[in-house]
């Protein structure tokens, strides 16, 4: 088509077809028929289907225009109709209905005239009659009161405003029945409910018995079926649809039982992509249909377009993903499930006021959206209910399912840390490590509130909680302290005595050595004499002057050797004490820097390895290996290796005894990992992330070489 371009998308997506949708319902033929032969026989019908089968629709866009075409002979064509949810105050909700204009509202809007029919309504079990007979309508007018999703009279019982859900959801339900006995007055009611809450039924007198005999079990649409509803509406709205998308369409749905919801939104995704086109004359064909993800991704990057436009408000996505957070829920049976929740708590476990809420709340209900409940542009206040508009969106939405596991791991750590604080101290000891960590590691990534915690108990218990686990906490701290006290004595004085040791060995065999020295010399001086002796006597009966010149001679040369003695041996004392003193100092800075590395100073390390100078040949290297689980955050674990190249370990650490790393960054437990040359000096230890700073000190087997210290990244060296 090109000169009427269509204006109207004919598809409802998330949410039902409404009545004056009908000419674009299409798929249920005979099946309104039906609601309306029982409902003319009983006076009541309750419609009844899995989640995701079409019961609003075909009770909205189906019964109801068939009842104003005359189809029920028996009451003609003029009706009344109360549409409404029963949410978290079903009475006052069928108050609100009836006060409509067009109910029983008097045909003007009256704020005042919904109190006055609640308080009928709950004057007795025949308040419904009662609003009937006082609206005074015409003999042939009927009144159709039909409650949508009654299965809301279970799921919204915890949100009752007037604290007694139980004996109101009773008192609702007796006035719906109350109204069909009385066959002078012609009220009709028609239910529609999931069908796993028919067994929650039974908790309210003679319903199952009205159940049994006026209950319509909404059937699966066969293919046929579903391919007019694909077909029919495009063709009301004047545009064409290309066969083979049709028929992708059909084998995306199978049997999936979200397929006429998520059929719809895509259906209403790819409508908008083909109109935003513009190729009004070409029929709707796969590049649309693939260009919004088709049926498998259409949902979810639906909502995560909404998600990403709220980027422009400061923290509205954090808004936003607390608000799906509480209005999910995942069960016993690991089945995501909606939890529907008022406004004002919404607000007070995100931390945030009712405007920043509802805004978020709006950038999922406008105009092409509707993933939450109420549609717009219905009003909110503090005591609004909130609500997912279909379990659909739960499943489909990939970064909702995310949030889902991510509240139910939440929940069940906080649920053992509860559990666990009401049985200390007397049946219950203080949480260690490793429950400790994971403990504290949730409380500063999710940051816990009271108003959080109520979800899952009391505010009492959640403080009780917060108390066991700062005890906890402390307790730990100074367990810690204490071995760590010990720990570092401990090596102090094993240090301390190792150097003492070290330093008295050194200082013996030098002295030893000066001692072999200064008896060699006295050899010489001893020999010399009996040398020169014997050379005198065989040169005796020489000339006298040549004795004289002789012993003179003798005398000179032992008085040099003694002289050179005396000087060498100075000499020598002067070197040793030198090597002494140097060595102490070695030894002290040795001791100083071990110490630093113990004791995890920190800021004494740095400022040594600032002052040393950087060797160009000594480079470290990292390897990671994935360990096949992850953290309670769902970051992945890895087994994190340290260790020094392969020409380092044949240069500068050839002759190296131990290497020690620091891990300079407050989550370690164990800051120090050692290693030797055994396994090529490589360190290892399990974690999520690298470091920048890893400080390296390097022992060698010669006690005369010092320790030597130096730093490396981490995250830079990896393998």
């Amino acid at each position: 088509m090109t000169a009427n371009a269509p204006l109207l998308n004919p598809f409802p997506g998330l949410r039902p077809f409404e009545a004056g949708e009908t000419h674009l319902f299409f798929g249920r033929d005979g099946q309104s028929s039906e609601i309306v032969a029982r409902l003319e026989r009983r006076r009541f019908v309750a419609v009844v289907g899995t989640s995701g089968s079409g019961k609003s629709s075909l009770v909205r866009a189906g019964l109801l225009p068939m009842l104003e075409g005359g189809f029920m002979a028996s009451a003609g064509s003029f009706w009344r109709f109360a549409l409404m949810r029963p949410g978290n105050d079903a009475i006052r909700s069928l108050a609100l209905a009836l006060a409509d204009p067009a109910v029983l509202g008097g045909g003007s809007a009256d704020p005042a005239r919904t109190p006055l029919l609640e308080a009928v309504l709950r004057r007795s079990g025949l308040g419904l009659i009662d609003v009937f007979k006082q609206a005074r309508l015409a003999p042939n007018e009927r009144l159709l009161v039909v409650v949508d999703q009654f299965e809301e009279l279970f799921r919204f019982g915890r949100l009752s405003r007037t604290g007694t859900s139980a004996d109101d959801g009773a008192a609702f339900v007796n006035l719906l029945l109350e109204a069909v006995r009385s066959r002078e007055h012609p009220i009709y009611v028609v239910l529609t409910m999931r069908s796993d809450f028919l067994g929650d039924c039974a908790r309210f007198p003679d319903l199952p018995e009205t159940l049994n005999d006026s209950q319509y079990l909404i059937p699966r649409l066969t293919r046929d079926q579903r391919r007019a509803s694909i077909e029919g509406p495009v063709a009301v709205s004047g545009a064409t649809i290309a066969p083979r998308l049709t028929q992708l369409l059909l084998n995306d749905a199978g049997d999936d039982p979200d397929a006429l919801p998520i059929l719809q939104h895509a259906l209403m995704r790819t409508w908008d992509a083909w109109k935003a086109a513009g190729s009004y004359d070409r029929p709707i064909d796969l590049e649309h249909y693939f260009g919004i993800g088709g049926m498998a991704q259409a949902l979810s990057q639906h909502a995560d377009q909404a998600y990403g436009a709220l980027a422009a408000i400061p923290g509205a996505q954090a808004v936003a993903q607390s608000l799906f957070r509480s209005l999910c829920e995942r069960g016993a049976d690991y089945r995501e499930t909606r939890r529907p929740t008022r406004l004002a708590d919404l607000c007070e476990v995100a931390g945030t006021d009712t405007a920043t809420m509802t805004q978020v709340i709006d950038a999922f209900r406008c105009e092409g959206r509707t993933f939450v409940m109420p549609g717009w542009p219905a009003k909110l206040d503090p005591d609004t209910v909130i609500d997912i508009s279909h379990e659909s969106l739960i499943r489909q939405w990939q970064l909702l399912r995310e949030w889902v596991r991510s509240e139910a791991r939440s929940e069940a750590l906080y649920q053992r840390l509860r559990q666990t604080a009401q049985l200390w101290p007397e049946n219950a000891a203080l949480w260690r490590n490793p429950d400790l960590e994971r403990a504290l590691l949730w409380e500063r990534e999710e940051a816990p509130s009271p108003a959080w915690a109520a979800r899952y108990g009391t505010r009492e218990e959640f403080a009780r909680a917060i108390a066991f686990l700062r005890a906890s906490e402390a307790a730990w701290r100074e367990e810690t302290e204490h071995i760590a006290q010990a720990a570092r004595a401990a090596t102090e004085h094993e240090l301390e005595m190792r150097t003492q040791r070290d330093r008295e060995a050194r200082l013996q065999a030098e002295v030893r050595a000066l001692q072999s020295r200064k008896r060699l010399l006295q050899a010489v001086l001893v020999l010399v004499p009996a040398l020169i002796a014997g050379l005198g006597w065989a040169l005796y009966n020489r000339s006298d002057a040549i004795r004289q010149s002789t012993r003179a001679l003798a005398e000179k040369e032992r008085a040099q050797l003694a002289a050179e003695s005396a000087r060498v041996e100075a000499i020598n004392a002067h070197q040793a004490r030198e090597r002494s003193e140097q060595l102490l100092e070695r030894l002290t800075n040795s001791n100083r820097l071990k110490r630093a590395f113990l004791a995890g100073d920190i800021a004494t390390i740095e400022r040594i390895a600032v002052a040393t100078d950087r060797d160009p040949a000594l480079h470290f290297a990292s390897r990671r290996t994935a360990m096949g689980w992850k953290t309670p955050d769902d970051r992945p674990v890895y087994r994190w290796d340290l260790f020094p190249s392969p020409e380092s370990l044949r240069g500068p650490l050839k002759s190296a005894s131990q290497i020690s790393y620091y891990m300079d960054h407050p989550s370690f437990n164990v800051k120090l990992l050692s290693a030797g040359a055994g396994n090529g000096f490589m360190a290892s230890y399990n974690g999520w992330g690298c470091l920048s700073n890893v400080y390296v000190l390097i022992e060698y087997a010669d006690p005369d070489m010092p320790p030597r210290l130096t730093k490396y990244n981490q995250c830079e060296a990896i393998e």
